[in-house]
Formats: structure tokens, sequence, C-alpha cells
């Protein structure tokens, strides 16, 4: 039986050989999701209803994860015309997430939502009203839009916000677990007056009675900002 002898010069060769295999299969692009799914009009419709998506290719039904014996499904909201609303009211999982309408509003009203490739906002209206969205990351661009409404329920648990968090309605409330961070937010509670997400946290830090003047990338207190 014939031995292999590693030396400095073959063990090089091996070393190298390796780095390119693991870099070339770095290189390799990320598997798209089985199905993609476009909302099919500017009309307003429930996300749960085969018949208000377009599927390419065509198989499957609304996107969800497992729906119709497809594993794994993208889900784009991007038609125009008149303002419409996408009501998403029930548990959905799916790969990539796009809302690039600024005629759209998705309205989740329940249930837990998920896209593990993450979510683009770059036009049109993200608004919690009641759900979860859970384990994914939120590129707010653009026109696009992340609102909060005034729903006890609503609940960002393990998410990365890029962008703005937008509080303006009267009484909105979210609740923020499971490690959920924010890069560069802003809370938008004042259209003329804006200010760094971390403000929020000084000034609730103030209010429970700890002598703080700083979290993160604070710039001071949130004025104008009435807790009770």
């Amino acid at each position: 039986m014939k031995r292999r002898i590693f030396t400095r010069r073959n063990s090089a060769k091996l070393l190298c050989s390796f780095i390119l295999a693991a870099s070339a299969a770095s290189l390799l692009p990320v598997r798209a999701a089985i199905v993609t799914s476009t909302w099919t009009n500017a009309a307003s419709g429930n996300w749960n209803v085969n018949a208000n998506w377009t599927n390419a290719p065509l198989m499957g039904g609304f996107p969800n994860n497992g729906n119709g014996g497809v594993a794994t499904y993208d889900a784009v909201i991007n038609a125009v015309g008149a303002n419409y609303t996408v009501t998403l009211g029930t548990s959905i999982t799916i790969e990539a997430f796009t809302l690039s309408s600024a005629n759209a509003t998705v309205n989740q009203t329940a249930g837990t939502f998920t896209a593990n490739a993450g979510f683009t906002l770059s036009a049109g209206t993200f608004q919690m009203s009641g759900g979860t969205v859970s384990n994914t990351t939120i590129n707010v661009s653009g026109t696009g839009s992340l609102v909060i409404a005034a729903n006890a329920n609503n609940l960002l648990t393990g998410v990365t916000v890029n962008g703005d968090l937008n509080l303006t309605a009267t009484s909105a409330v979210t609740k923020i677990a499971g490690g959920t961070t924010f890069t560069t937010a802003h809370l938008a509670f004042d259209q003329e007056r804006n200010y760094p997400l971390p403000n929020l946290f000084v000034s609730m830090l103030q209010r429970m009675g700890l002598e703080t003047d700083r979290f993160a990338t604070s710039t001071g207190t949130m004025r104008g900002l009435e807790m009770s």
C-alpha cells in the first residue's frame, strides 16, 4: 500500500487547492425560491387567496412556504394604479419579500410573518396592525415605509431594521424582543422633528429613574414626548 508523505511543499499545494475550492463555493449564487408570486393587479384583497397572485412558474398557490406542494416562495407586490391594500391576517413564511409600489399598503393584522431572506421596502407601506414580524431583516429605502399602528399585539422579534420606524399614529405601539436591532433608524413621531430611535430609550431610562444621558447612538432625549 502506497503511503502519501506530506511535505511542506505538497501540504502547501493541498492548502491552496482547498482555499480555491472554498472560494469557488462561496461565489455560487444563493438558491432562489422555487416560485415567485407577484400581486396580480392594483386592487385590494387578502394575502391568502390564490387568485390574487400570479406565479412563475405556474404552480402552487398564494405565497407561503409549503403551500400547494411548493417548498419555497418569493413574494413581490409592485402593481401600480389606484391605491390598494393587501391584508395579511394569517401566519406566513416565505423566502424574500419585495414591496415596490407607491400605491400599495400591506396591512398585517394578525399572525407571524417571516421572510427568511429579508424584506425590501422601496416604495409603499408595510403596516403592523396586530401581527408579529419574526427572524428577518427589513431594508427600508426610497419612499418605502415601515409603519406601526395603534395595536398592543404588534411585535418585532429577532428582526434587524435598516431604516426608519414610523409611529406617527396616535397611540402607536410595538413590543420589541428576541434581539431586534435598529441601524440608522429614526423614530418618526413628528413629521417636522425627527429623532434617532435611541433617544426614545434614553427618555424611557430617565423616566424609570436611571441617571443616564446616552444610549447607543442617541443625541439626547425625546423632547415633546409624553409618557404615562
